[in-house]
């Protein structure tokens, strides 16, 4: 079997609620009508410089490890998705172009940044200067006799990067967004509730 498009489902998480009020995080499912999913599947590593003896490579030769500005920098992720005739569109728009703190379908919705730490650092990510910038949870399934996925943790959308455009047939949403946090494999999506309700 060869993985297509309709195969997979997208799901956009928001942060979790911590400490004594804990709650799982909502979500909103979003159908793969038109393909064009495009994400890394693991972040970048910093570079290695050789350091040799006066430009001379022998026995003394080592690599540095570079500075983490390439692993902390953020990733591209985006999608296409054509727009139904129903509330789900207007609470996906509504979810990935708003400021915190966010209200969708009367659900208070926390951002996720700062909920994942990159790489075998263990630190936590900080979080944005800006404090109405709310990022979210992004992850793919595609359903087969093997399974596969991703999760993007800590996806910002840029409001100048969600664009909407019309063709004869659909309006269609283009969706971009940069990941500040950890990129990892899923054998499964994460549990929550759907924002739907």
């Amino acid at each position: 079997m060869i993985f297509q498009h309709r195969d997979g489902e997208l799901r956009v998480y928001s942060g979790s609620t911590p400490a004594s009020k804990a709650t799982a995080p909502f979500y909103i499912e979003v159908l793969f009508v038109n393909a064009g999913f495009d994400g890394p599947i693991a972040r970048t590593k910093p570079t290695e410089t050789l350091v040799m003896d006066r430009g001379n490579y022998d026995g003394n030769a080592e690599y540095r490890r570079g500075m983490d500005e390439e692993l902390m920098e953020p990733l591209p992720l985006s999608w296409t998705c054509k727009l139904s005739d129903d509330v789900t569109t207007q609470y996906l728009v509504d979810m990935l172009s708003s400021a915190s703190p966010a209200e969708v379908n009367s659900h208070s919705l926390r951002s996720s940044k700062g909920e994942s730490a990159i790489g075998i650092t263990g630190v936590s990510t900080p979080q944005f200067s800006d404090s109405t910038k709310m990022a979210w949870d992004v992850e793919v399934l595609w359903d087969g006799s093997s399974d596969i996925g991703y999760r993007w943790r800590e996806v910002h959308f840029p409001g100048g990067d969600l664009r909407i455009s019309e063709g004869e047939d659909e309006v269609v949403l283009n969706i971009s967004g940069l990941v500040y946090g950890d990129v990892t494999r899923i054998a499964s999506l994460s549990s929550g509730t759907t924002i739907q309700l």
